[in-house]
């Protein structure tokens, strides 16, 4: 798309939220209706802001203006028991929605690799099945108990990362044809943070030119360390390039949704929390972290209590990239 238009989720609450109270001492039987998914679209231009589709949640744009997102078998989302929907793809915003998932499950979109959506499939315990879908009842299984790293600039691989035992591999796939093009094992890869072995990496990741960054996280003798990790992609290789530690003691959750702003991938941004100071809400700041490869630093920006400068990007591929002023 041109980045004039925004698809986001919205979520009307049918129960005022009362964090620190449960569900019963609300008087919310487990049947309850708690809140109703939509997605909405913003014109960036005007200003106007209009409903999508009620009892709906994850959306993903693609290139040609087709939309992917899950339609809730119910439209109210109930206090107890799993969410589940049908996968559905709309040529155009004002086109029919067309089922691509007939049975409901728990499903997340997550992008469009080219003509390929990948979604997400949760089983039993959040584990996570990636799915390569073409159109109603036709796709793949691309990985079990595997998490979506970044896709390719051109939408013609996508990076994995699988898990088996409590260990992590990153895979390269061809989304269109399941094959895989490359695997690279965690723990025999070198990489460490702060001193210590790279576990895993983080889903969500940024992907320009042969270069994907994303978030690392590895055990110590005292907790975990987190930092930025940097990864080259081949069309038939992976290796780890670049890891960069964060203070645990500043940023004690690590950064989160690192994306590159320039081609070259010299560049990224990612956001964090950091403790606040007494009065502050929740105890939490937030703050934009500006990161240059060449120097391996980050400088940070000026906190704020409120989460409201989340980067708005489009996952899919290819994709006109990052929207102006998100």
């Amino acid at each position: 798309m041109d980045g004039a238009l925004v698809a986001y989720n919205a979520w009307t609450y049918l129960v005022p939220p009362e964090p620190e109270k449960s569900w019963s001492q609300l008087g919310v039987g487990p049947d309850d209706p708690i809140g109703i998914p939509s997605i909405r679209v913003l014109d960036l231009a005007t200003g106007k802001d209009t409903l999508l589709a009620d009892g709906a949640y994850s959306v993903a744009w693609r290139a040609d203006g087709a939309l992917a997102y899950v339609q809730g078998a119910e439209r109210e989302v109930r206090a107890a028991g799993p969410y589940l929907g049908r996968i559905v793809v709309r040529s155009s915003l004002d086109a029919p929605a067309e089922v691509w998932t007939p049975e409901p499950d728990r499903y997340i979109v997550y992008g469009w690799a080219g003509n390929v959506l990948l979604a997400y499939r949760m089983r039993q315990g959040e584990a996570l099945d990636v799915l390569a879908l073409t159109a109603r009842g036709a796709g793949k299984t691309l990985g079990v108990d595997s998490e979506i790293v970044a896709i390719a600039p051109e939408g013609d691989r996508v990076l994995l990362q699988d898990r088996e035992g409590g260990m992590y591999a990153l895979r390269l796939v061809d989304p269109a044809t399941g094959a895989d093009l490359a695997i690279l094992d965690l723990a025999s890869a070198g990489a460490t943070l702060a001193g210590s072995p790279l576990l895993r990496i983080s889903y969500g990741g940024s992907w320009v030119g042969n270069l994907v960054v994303s978030e690392g996280v590895a055990p110590t003798e005292t907790g975990t360390a987190t930092g930025i990790v940097v990864i080259e992609v081949g069309s038939d290789a992976v290796r780890l390039v670049q890891s960069l530690a964060l203070p645990a003691q500043r940023f004690p959750m690590g950064a989160y949704d690192p994306r590159f702003t320039d081609a070259s991938g010299s560049r990224f941004v990612a956001w964090a929390t950091i403790p606040g100071a007494g009065g502050e809400a929740n105890g939490q700041l937030y703050v934009y972290l500006d990161c240059r490869l060449e120097a391996t630093r980050c400088v940070q920006g000026p906190p704020v209590t409120d989460r409201i400068f989340n980067p708005v990007y489009n996952p899919s591929r290819p994709s006109t990239g990052v929207v102006p002023g998100g």
